[in-house]
């Protein structure tokens, strides 16, 4: 795996995130426009799963065993970027469910979501390394991706306050 520069791995990237409340939504923006990141390759362990109304995609670390990685770079600055949003929010770290889990015997999974528009179309753009449109259910189990992920919102429920990383574009890097 190659280091290459994100735009996350900025210094002033988490300072030049703003936070605007309307209603009980929290929106998150950059540069007026909503937070956008971009992934290094990761696996879909489970390919793409239905969720509820939804579709979701599970994106796990694939050289996590490394030293110093793009990896583990991005899992920290999610997890920094989760705790912005309770120091923003005012609220304790227990209150905001973070999006990436972890086991002691597997590499950590981001979880994200398809975005779904009005009419069940996929507005999620899903191309190969060539530009060639990909057909989201022909993503099979343990392909490498690299992905655009878009974080727009924080928003309450049920005593807690919830966001998800919302897929905007996904390259399919290596297909089986």
């Amino acid at each position: 795996m190659t280091n290459r520069t994100y735009e996350w791995d900025h210094p002033d990237f988490l300072k030049s995130i703003q936070f605007e409340k309307k209603n009980d939504t929290i929106f998150i923006t950059r540069k007026g426009q909503p937070l956008q990141l971009s992934t290094p390759e990761l696996r879909l362990p489970f390919g793409v799963d239905k969720n509820y109304n939804g579709l979701q995609m599970k994106l796990q670390c694939n050289h996590w065993d490394e030293t110093e990685n793009d990896h583990k770079k991005f899992i920290e600055f999610i997890r920094t970027l989760e705790q912005r949003m309770c120091e923003i929010l005012g609220i304790t770290r227990d209150l905001l469910p973070s999006q990436v889990s972890f086991h002691p015997k597997f590499p950590p999974i981001i979880s994200t979501k398809v975005i779904v528009n009005r009419g069940n179309t996929i507005g999620t753009e899903i191309i190969d390394c060539d530009k060639t449109p990909v057909n989201i259910f022909n993503i099979e189990k343990g392909e490498i991706v690299a992905c655009k992920l878009l974080i727009d919102s924080i928003r309450p429920y049920k005593g807690k306050f919830w966001y998800k990383l919302k897929c905007k574009k996904v390259v399919c890097v290596k297909r089986h």
